[in-house]
């Protein structure tokens, strides 16, 4: 549900309108760390009780399409660590290799390559 903003909007309705959000970085994809809630999810209280339950020791596996390694949240662990062990690109980008040149034969055909 979107209010109105125009100066024709009723100005109760103007000044209920919440501005327009930051443009995004280049990785800027998702909340910001000050904008989890995590006293309404109780996980700030969690992480109090329970300081060493962070996944200390815990190797994870992710097979995603979508993993933006530079993310604030995927750097380091909470002993300094880097939380990324190993990136393996399974999208097929740099399948192709482009650095050999050729040129096609007489018959218009590359070969080796059609």
């Amino acid at each position: 549900f979107a209010l109105p903003t125009s100066a024709s909007a009723p100005a109760a309705h103007r000044a209920m309108a919440a501005p327009p959000p930051p443009p995004l970085g280049p990785f800027a994809a998702g909340p910001s760390a000050a904008e989890v809630p995590k006293e309404e999810t109780e996980s700030a209280q969690f992480v109090r009780d329970h300081p060493t339950l962070d996944g200390r020791g815990i190797i994870v596996g992710v097979m995603d399409t979508g993993v933006d390694p530079a993310a604030d949240g995927l750097q380091t662990t909470t002993d300094g660590r880097p939380k990324i062990i190993d990136l393996v690109d399974c999208t097929g980008s740099g399948d192709v290799d482009t650095s050999r040149r050729a040129k096609p034969g007489e018959d218009g055909t590359l070969p080796g390559l059609s």
